[in-house]
């Protein structure tokens, strides 16, 4: 086999007759693989560049390097472009014209979409004032999961404080009775201000625009801090329409209450499985969600998933 004589190449481990002498590292030109890496060079032309590694397999690393035209004695140009590798591996390949106005048109979207969302908070502060938010309790001025109240209008004071829930705004009505399942069945699951869970002490509120945890806190004659307790909700932050809330009616103490997280199962799963997915365990999972003793919860239902 031809050998080199080129001062930077050295002598390599591997049989002479296998591979090109002139391809190494590019911190060692004397060796190299015997497999196409990205890390091969070829040291045959002036300055070292990268072989495609296709070239390698067919070439550099067989006994047919020989009739590789680099290899030959009065070659004195730069590598060959079907023979140089594409990009220097670790090296920085400039973003083609197309990936820019797509990376441009995703940066737009994304400043259109926040400018949205802007414009509607700004919007819901400043009518804040105006609306028309819902007032209700019962009766006797504790809530009972055995009523749904009415809901009735109510203007916030002038001063934009949130209003003292009283008796007088409502009239409590007795809820529907949900049909009763047998012990071998689990529970249809709760719905939206449906009491449930352990002595149904627990229900889920879905969040109206324009309330707040001090007018959800007064329609269940719960407190502010038993709310966060139980539920995902940094102090101060503001909620979302549609955001669905764990709610304890009548609860002031927030001490020892375990924090939930809410899903909606579209399909029915086996409680094992749940349970594994949400790091949950099937006792919990059972016990606040009222689920009997069959191995299957079923679809289209929310869950409750203790968390702590």
């Amino acid at each position: 086999m031809k050998k080199s004589t080129d001062k930077n190449v050295k002598a390599r481990s591997i049989s002479a007759e296998t591979s090109c002498p002139y391809l190494g590292f590019i911190d060692d030109p004397g060796s190299c693989t015997t497999y196409p890496i990205e890390g091969h060079l070829c040291h045959r032309v002036k300055k070292p560049t990268h072989v495609r590694r296709s070239y390698q397999a067919k070439v550099c690393l067989t006994k047919e390097f020989g009739k590789c035209p680099v290899y030959q004695d009065d070659w004195k140009g730069n590598l060959p472009a079907d023979i140089r590798a594409r990009k220097a591996p670790n090296g920085k390949q400039s973003c083609s014209f197309p990936a820019i106005i797509i990376i441009g048109a995703i940066i737009i979207l994304l400043l259109v979409l926040l400018g949205e969302q802007l414009s509607g908070l700004a919007s819901f502060i400043m009518n804040r004032e105006t609306m028309t938010l819902p007032v209700v309790t019962n009766s006797t001025g504790i809530f009972s999961p055995t009523e749904r109240p009415t809901m009735g209008p109510y203007t916030p004071p002038a001063n934009g404080t949130d209003p003292i829930v009283t008796s007088e705004n409502i009239t409590p009505i007795p809820s529907q009775t949900a049909t009763s399942t047998t012990e071998s069945e689990p529970s249809p699951g709760p719905a939206v201000m449906t009491p449930f869970g352990p002595n149904e002490q627990y229900l889920l509120h879905r969040v109206r625009s324009g309330e707040s945890l001090t007018l959800i806190s007064g329609l269940y004659q719960t407190t502010i801090d038993v709310i966060v307790a139980q539920n995902f909700i940094v102090p101060g932050s503001t909620l979302w329409p549609g955001e669905i809330l764990v709610i304890f009616p009548g609860r002031m103490d927030s001490d020892g209450l375990p924090r939930f997280r809410v899903l909606f199962l579209e399909e029915e799963v086996l409680i094992s499985e749940f349970a594994a997915e949400q790091s949950a365990s099937e006792e919990d999972l059972r016990f606040y969600n009222s689920l009997g003793p069959g191995e299957i919860i079923p679809a289209r239902r929310w869950i409750i998933i203790p968390i702590g």
